[in-house]
């Protein structure tokens, strides 16, 4: 059972991330419109070694904060960085906020209860793997999602943390390498 105290900070850490989110979304996306790519890109190759820094915080910050930008970042980091360096900051950042994401639903979700969803539980977990790589591997479905179901199913770490290794690299690589030809 959660205790009270747990419980309130739990929706008091979902309410900040969805005023945040909602914030996001009302007042539009104007850091991540196309003709600001250049000014980026002129500030990052000035402050070379603090441009890292601050692009893995964002690209962490979005994976925490749900924020639906994940292809435009992985394409920025393609044209500041280069497809390799981008492809890797991103597949890093992308994978320490899936990680992230992962540890605080398995803290603050509990097990779904009931028949069909143990008759679920087992059958995910049975190919926990495939369909967490697969399901990384297609752009379609929500990173979220993918993490907090893998929470609320209590896929074990050490499979979310291969299965997100693994399927996020294809999608970094190939959106960072269009970024790159910008």
């Amino acid at each position: 059972m959660i205790k009270k105290k747990e419980s309130f900070k739990a929706y008091a850490f979902l309410s900040v991330i969805l005023l945040i989110s909602l914030s996001c979304y009302f007042f539009g996306f104007n850091y991540l419109a196309f003709e600001k790519f250049a000014v980026y890109k002129k500030f990052f190759e000035e402050y070379s070694f603090f441009s890292y820094i601050i692009f893995f915080c964002v690209y962490i910050l979005n994976t925490l904060l749900f924020l639906p930008v994940t292809l435009a970042l992985t394409i920025l980091s393609g044209f500041i960085f280069g497809a390799i360096k981008g492809a890797l900051l991103a597949w890093i950042s992308g994978c320490f906020g899936a990680v992230v994401m992962y540890s605080n639903a398995s803290r603050f979700t509990k097990s779904l209860d009931g028949k069909w969803a143990e008759r679920i539980k087992n059958g995910i977990n049975k190919n926990a793997f495939i369909y967490l790589t697969i399901a990384r591997m297609i752009p379609v479905v929500p990173y979220i999602l993918i993490n907090i179901s893998a929470a609320i199913f209590k896929v074990r770490f050490s499979v979310f943390l291969i299965s997100t290794l693994i399927g996020m690299l294809p999608f970094c690589l190939f959106f960072a390498k269009i970024g790159s030809k910008l």
